[in-house]
């Protein structure tokens, strides 16, 4: 148009000027809600991957979860499994005891690290969705009430080879939570409760 208008000499036609603006404007628009619907395809697949994954090749991942129910009970469950998903021993255990979720949660590392060292295991990765007890374990944080049990899960640690514990989000967790519910004291090796198989199989890669 600049350019008819400089040299050509010719009057300038506005309302088709407008209508051109018009449509480059919603061709505009257009293209940046489709980069913006692009974009959020990858969040997408990430929450999809946000699952269970076994460790590395020759390592166990025992994944352990607290659980406080009414009546005052306490309970915890832990499942070990292989580098290919495979169920090695799951265990539960409850207690008649009223206290706090960070408390049951340290409480059930102390007993998931005692039970790794009772069956002799190492090379174990152990997974729990209580952030806060595992950066008491790393030495970023300091919780008064479970500063005992604290000390004694490090305790536990310092004798066993190749044990680590690391936070999980609840996704990745999942198996130990519906373990967790169990009101009783149990252990299974090979297999686990009929309660978490399909959660067990549709994690297992």
């Amino acid at each position: 148009m600049r350019n008819d208008v400089v040299f050509n000499k010719k009057v300038p036609n506005l309302m088709l000027a407008v209508q051109n603006i018009s449509t480059l404007a919603n061709e505009f628009n257009l293209a940046c809600n489709l980069n913006s619907e692009t974009a959020t395809v990858p969040a997408a697949n990430s929450e999809l991957r946000d699952v269970w994954r076994p460790p590395q090749v020759g390592f166990a991942k025992v994944n352990v979860d607290a659980g406080c129910f009414e009546g005052n009970y306490t309970c915890w469950g832990l499942i070990d499994r292989d580098h290919r998903g495979n169920v090695q021993a799951a265990a539960t255990k409850s207690e008649k005891l009223k206290c706090s979720p960070t408390l049951a949660e340290a409480l059930g590392l102390r007993w998931c690290l005692q039970w790794i060292k009772d069956q002799n295991l190492q090379n174990v990765v152990v997974e729990m969705d209580a952030e806060n007890v595992v950066n008491c374990i790393l030495g970023k944080l300091k919780i008064a009430e479970i500063e005992f049990i604290v000390a004694d899960c490090l305790d536990i640690l310092f004798s066993l080879l190749n044990v680590s514990v690391v936070y999980a989000k609840r996704n990745k967790n999942k198996a130990a939570h519906r373990v967790a519910r169990n009101l009783s004291s149990l252990l299974w090796f090979g297999n686990v409760p009929e309660s978490v198989s399909s959660i067990v199989l549709y994690k297992r890669l």
